[in-house]
C-alpha cells in the first residue's frame, strides 16, 4: 500500500479523521445545513463501533449530537444494498438508545448518511434526503423521526450549498478547496507521516485483500449478488466460520466488521452469528 492511495475517501482513513469532534461538526453542519452545538462518540458493544485497534480506527463513524443521533459512511464503490444497510444501522442505533422495557420517547432523532462516489439513484443530485411518509398521502409524516441521506460526490445540480459541493469535490479529486478541506488534508497528512498509524493500515488492508483473493479463487464475484452467493454455497457453513474467527483474531476486528470484508449479506448474519457462539 503506498501513500498516494491514502486519500479522505479511504474508508479508513475517513474514520480517524472524522473522530475529530470539530472537524466531524463541521462535516455535520455542511449536510445538514445547520448549526449543531456538540457531538460526542458513545463507546458501547451495542454501537455502530468498528474499531480495530486500541486508537479506535473506525470504518465508519457513529456520534451522538444534543437532539439526534447521526452515523456517517464512505461508499467509495456501488452497492445496491445500502438501503437495507441503513435500515439495518437505524435498528441498531435504536436499540443502544434505550434498554428493553424503557420508554420510546427516550429516542432521538436518527439520521444514517451515506457519502458515495458514484450516483445511487442516477438523477445527477448532489443530495437524496428519505424520511417515511404515508403512500396515499404524501403530505403526512410518519413521524418516526428517522432520515437516511445519500450523498453523490459526482452530483451535477445545483442542489446544495457550496461549502458542501467544495467538500464532495475534495472527496472525489482528493483536491483541496477551501480552508475547511484543507483542514482535513492536513489530517490526512498526519495520519500518513505517523508509523503506527500506516502499520496498522497497511496490516489491515493486506488481510481485506487476501479475504478478497481467497473468495475471488472460491468463485465469488464481490460486488455481485448472484456470484456472493454461489460462492458461499460452494463452500460449508464451518469453512466460512473458520475465516471468520481468523479474521477478528488477526485485525481485532468487531464480528460485523468480519462479515464485511467477507461480504456476508445482511440475511445470513444472524445465523453466522448464532453459529459462532454454537461453535466456542
Amino acid at each position: 500500500m503506498t501513500n498516494k492511495r491514502l486519500t479522505f475517501s479511504n474508508k479508513i482513513i475517513f474514520g480517524i479523521v472524522m473522530r475529530k469532534p470539530e472537524l466531524c461538526r463541521k462535516c455535520l453542519e455542511l449536510i445538514l445545513n445547520k448549526k449543531i452545538v456538540g457531538i460526542d462518540f458513545p463507546q458501547s458493544e451495542k454501537t455502530l463501533d468498528l474499531s480495530l485497534y486500541a486508537k479506535s480506527i473506525r470504518m465508519d463513524i457513529y456520534c451522538d449530537g444534543e437532539e439526534e443521533v447521526y452515523n456517517i459512511e464512505m461508499q467509495n464503490y456501488e452497492d445496491e444494498y445500502i438501503p437495507k444497510r441503513g435500515r439495518y444501522y437505524q435498528d441498531l442505533i435504536d436499540m443502544d438508545m434505550i434498554e428493553k422495557g424503557e420508554s420510546y420517547s427516550k429516542l432521538k432523532k436518527n439520521v444514517i448518511i451515506f457519502i458515495c462516489r458514484y450516483d445511487c439513484f442516477g438523477k445527477g443530485r448532489y443530495m437524496y434526503t428519505f424520511e417515511n411518509r404515508c403512500i396515499q398521502e404524501p403530505d403526512i409524516r410518519y413521524g418516526d423521526e428517522t432520515q437516511k441521506i445519500i450523498l453523490n460526490t459526482k452530483g451535477t445540480q445545483n442542489d446544495v450549498s457550496l461549502a458542501l459541493r467544495k467538500f464532495l469535490k475534495y472527496i472525489e479529486t482528493g483536491e483541496i478547496q477551501d480552508e475547511y478541506t484543507g483542514d482535513l488534508e492536513r489530517e490526512v497528512d498526519k495520519i500518513i507521516k505517523d508509523d503506527e498509524w500506516r502499520d496498522k493500515l497497511m496490516t489491515l488492508e493486506e488481510e481485506m485483500n487476501y479475504q478478497k483473493e481467497y473468495f475471488f479463487e472460491k468463485g465469488i464475484n464481490l460486488g455481485v449478488e448472484k456470484g456472493m452467493k454461489q460462492g458461499i454455497e460452494q463452500g460449508t457453513q464451518n469453512t466460512t466460520i473458520d475465516h471468520l474467527r481468523n479474521l477478528m483474531a488477526s485485525t481485532g476486528m468487531s464480528i460485523e466488521q468480519a462479515m464485511d470484508a467477507l461480504m456476508i449479506s445482511m440475511d445470513d448474519r444472524e445465523k453466522y452469528k448464532a453459529l459462532l457462539v454454537e461453535k466456542e
